[in-house]
């Protein structure tokens, strides 16, 4: 029988590779002693072409990250342990080979050594900097070092990764009766319920999920029980067997010894560079142009709910903690602005909703999505095909029901990048919402909703983006960059126009009225301080524990973050160790590591070209054409800052975003 791993067919035949996971192991060693053998004809026989050798440097690639990607996808979405042992061995083997590849001095020569032509130059020099960042240049024994510190940043940022689902999906909480869930509403009693069943048990069974976490700190009126959810939510992976501490003092200790390996004073502008924002004090200057705005506006709001919660049944003269934070906030909605979250849900019930998503994004930018029959991974996973533009832009796949052998969170990635004259993009959005039951379909809250936007907003970058190599994808647009689309799509959730079109109520058929879609939209710049000082602070927080943190001096990270962060939230919990299931910086060896500030300075970005569409071109089909060719097709053929003045005309300006961030509402 063939390795279905080894000659990949399309569709993706999901079912067969979960059955045959054990060939994706030999598979992956088979292609990379193939690209060994690629890669030393391609240096023997010196390709004059800068533009032929870059196309035959990418094709080689190919086969390995498709492999490592779809296994890396099927453990997020549906782990075994034949499924993580395989996924663990590949990323043993991947880091191996490509920290070998990229810091292969006689490589790094012969590209260096061609000349390349007007349409590759971009290519050419950022693969020149790939081979520079990963240690090309270096003598033999730093060189080894390189190899050995990547190899082991690949394994202990997976076990990050690994000991996070495990630990989230080890704790649980189980009532038999109704009457101890208070304040909770009935449709996340039902799926609890139906958790419960799942599980064997009767009464009501609750995770540290988001749907079900989320309930709880909301709507349970019992503080006792927030109490022990939120502390328990504030200790993931940070207890044995999963307790992530001592991988991440090693973690950060390893990408500073990297970073001084290449000649860097610090891990931030190692990974900068070739970023919009260069380097460490560029960011640092951004946070700071925003700090005093940002605190001052979330102390405000602080105040201003500490003190409807004194009115509401809190403690007089009581601070509020952790656990109390979303409960006053909700009810803060509830009375101040007539909102009820339970009706909001009704007009979002998820299948319905995500068609109407789909229909609106094909209204203003030209991207139809229509149903197709593929295999899948898991039974409640649907797919799509995507076209237009006169292209068949791929297929994608939806995977949002919450399950236990699933990461947490909400997520989307290329399984595949599309490339020109070869093959569409193969492209996956998936998250965590609560499953229908036996009455009724799944209900979003609209920041499900809001969420859903923004994983399309990816997504769609994802699949439009075609280029004639990999190495010019979406995948590699600027990291400062890269959450502009998703960022920028989620206006479009807070829009009366669109809202009334995706919305439609479960049970009668008809939109939102008007009336409730303007409270909804008067919520978005309620409390948004608090929002903007939590994201700054792990913002900020990244930022220091790459450059000016250090453990012989500041003591252990968990406990230094914890402190670090009280500045920015006030409310934090004392025994708090959320730095360890930080995963955005921590489960892989880069991912937002370094970068995690790219979230702030996107928003800077797509606040400002969101302005384009304001005064009535909300849905102007012409303009939103012209965003996605100006800005999400050419991937990273053109720089970031090029997408931007490309489609706005003209230079960023910030003042968009500091009126977000210093917006305030009093209801």
């Amino acid at each position: 029988m063939s390795n279905v791993f080894e000659v990949l067919s399309f569709p993706l035949p999901f079912p067969s590779l979960i059955q045959n996971i054990s060939d994706a192991v030999p598979a992956f060693e088979s292609k990379r002693e193939a690209a060994k053998r690629e890669l030393k004809r391609l240096r023997e026989e010196r390709i004059s072409s800068c533009a032929a050798a870059l196309q035959i440097f990418d094709e080689i690639q190919r086969d390995l990250i498709a492999i490592v990607s779809i296994v890396g996808h099927l453990e997020s979405v549906c782990t075994t342990d034949s499924i993580r042992a395989a996924n663990t061995k590949l990323q043993e083997l991947s880091a191996e080979f490509f920290a070998w590849l990229h810091s292969d001095p006689e490589l790094y020569q012969f590209f260096s050594g061609l000349s390349p032509e007007p349409d590759v130059q971009r290519t050419h020099r950022n693969l020149l900097f790939a081979f520079e960042s990963s240690g090309a240049k270096l003598a033999p024994a730093q060189r080894e070092r390189f190899i050995e510190i990547e190899r082991e940043l690949s394994e202990l940022t997976n076990r990050l990764g690994e000991a996070v689902v495990d630990s989230t999906k080890a704790w649980s909480w189980h009532v038999e009766s109704r009457e101890q869930l208070p304040g909770l509403l009935d449709s996340d009693c039902e799926a609890a319920q139906e958790a419960a069943r799942a599980a064997g048990k009767t009464g009501y069974l609750f995770t540290l999920h988001a749907p079900s976490y989320l309930a709880i700190l909301q709507f349970h009126k019992d503080r006792a029980v927030r109490e022990h959810f939120a502390r328990a939510y504030s200790r993931i992976a940070s207890e044995a067997p999963h307790d992530n501490s001592p991988r991440i003092s090693r973690i950060l200790q390893l990408r500073a010894e990297k970073a001084s390996l290449l000649g860097y004073d610090n891990f931030v502008d190692l990974v900068t560079t070739d970023r919009m924002a260069k380097n460490a004090e560029n960011i640092r200057a951004f946070f700071e142009s925003m700090e005093a705005d940002v605190l001052s506006s979330s102390l405000r709001d602080l105040d201003s709910l500490t003190h409807f919660a004194w009115k509401n049944g809190h403690p007089a003269g009581e601070p509020l903690k952790a656990w109390d934070m979303a409960f006053y906030l909700q009810r803060y909605e509830e009375q101040e602005l007539g909102l009820d979250l339970e009706v909001i849900r009704e007009y979002f019930p998820f299948e319905d909703s995500l068609e109407r998503i789909f229909n609106f994004l094909s209204e203003l930018f030209g991207v139809r999505f229509s149903t197709s029959k593929l295999p899948v991974w898991w039974d409640g996973v649907n797919s799509f095909r995507a076209s237009g533009f006169g292209r068949d832009f791929g297929n994608l796949y939806t995977d949002y029901y919450a399950r236990e052998n699933k990461r947490a969170g909400a997520w989307m990635d290329m399984l595949l990048p599309s490339i020109r004259g070869r093959h569409p993009g193969i492209g996956f959005m998936a998250g965590n919402f609560s499953r229908p039951t036996a009455d009724r379909p799944a209900l979003l809250t609209h920041a499900e909703i809001t969420t859903l936007f923004h994983e399309a907003g990816h997504l769609l970058h994802g699949l439009v983006c075609e280029t004639d190599r990999a190495l010019d994808g979406m995948t590699h647009v600027a990291w400062d960059f890269i959450e502009v689309p998703s960022q920028f799509l989620e206006n479009w959730a807070w829009e009366p126009l669109v809202l009334k079109r995706i919305t439609k109520h479960y049970k009668t058929g008809q939109p939102m009225p008007d009336e409730l879609i303007t409270k909804l939209v008067k919520s978005r710049y309620v409390m948004t301080g608090l929002f903007y000082a939590r994201h700054l602070g792990n913002s900020a927080l990244d930022l220091a524990l790459h450059t000016t943190y250090r453990e012989d001096r500041d003591g252990p990270p968990v406990a230094w973050a914890r402190n670090f962060l009280k500045k920015y939230v006030p409310y934090i919990l004392e025994d708090s160790s959320s730095l360890n299931a930080f995963t955005h910086i921590f489960s892989s060896p880069t991912g937002y590591a370094g970068g995690y500030y790219s979230y702030l300075w996107s928003e800077s970005l797509e606040a400002d070209m969101y302005t384009a569409f304001e005064g009535g071109r909300v849905l102007d089909n012409s303009l939103g054409e012209k965003y996605v060719r100006e800005v999400l097709m050419p991937g990273n053929t053109v720089d970031a800052s090029e997408l931007f003045t490309n489609f706005m005309g003209r230079s960023p300006n910030p003042r968009a975003l500091l009126k977000r961030t210093s917006s305030h509402c009093d209801g």
